[in-house]
């Protein structure tokens, strides 16, 4: 399973960069017209000057978080970026947020993982139910190839930017800050406690 997510993960990100290569210019395929247009539909608000993550909620609005630096609060904005809701998240810490994901059973996951440095210990994600918005608990977790923090420059591949949940488990991808360029998929429970990611 978590094989073929991450070929399925390679496949996209693959045929994004080679997009725009000038091989794929001189590929002989047929350039199509878009069948859409993109247009300007909102703007994000002055509160949420680094949003880091959206995530649909029930009601057809999205859930947002501020990056790293900034406050602990949970924003629910419309599609045109009105805030709809602002909630701090009593007893949890904004060190570096990054993402935003969510469960079938009303849960969302607040990915407290940015790592530039590649020498954080306490990286956390939080469960939060979405009804009430209160927190469940943590989900603290280390990562089973890293022993140095930092690593050396050409293993500095220990940066989460993104998460999603599948069937009770958390999907985690890395950033790689060395020249190999190669995102690593990590997977945990969805349960709050201590973990090695997978």
């Amino acid at each position: 399973m978590l094989k073929d997510i991450a070929i399925s993960l390679y496949i996209f990100f693959y045929a994004t960069i080679c997009g725009c290569g000038k091989d794929a210019r001189d590929s002989g395929f047929e350039k199509l017209k878009p069948t859409y247009k993109i247009r300007k539909i909102g703007k994000m608000p002055v509160q949420i000057p680094e949003g880091s993550g959206f995530v649909l909620a029930k009601d057809e609005t999205l859930w947002t978080i501020n990056d790293g630096g900034n406050s602990n609060e949970l924003y629910r904005i419309t599609f045109q970026g009105k805030i709809v809701e602002q909630v701090t998240i009593k007893g949890a810490r904004n060190v570096d947020w990054e993402d935003i994901t969510r469960d079938n059973d009303g849960h969302l996951y607040i990915g407290d993982f940015g790592n530039n440095a590649n020498n954080r210990k306490d990286l956390t994600i939080y469960k939060v139910r979405e009804n009430d918005r209160k927190l469940v608990g943590q989900i603290r977790f280390s990562y089973p190839d890293q022993t140095e923090f930092p690593p050396a420059q050409n293993n500095k591949n220990f940066d989460c930017e993104a998460m999603i949940w599948r069937e009770g488990k958390l999907y985690l991808f890395s950033k790689d800050w060395s020249k190999n360029k190669i995102s690593k998929v990590y997977r945990l429970p969805d349960s709050p406690g201590t973990y090695t990611a997978e």
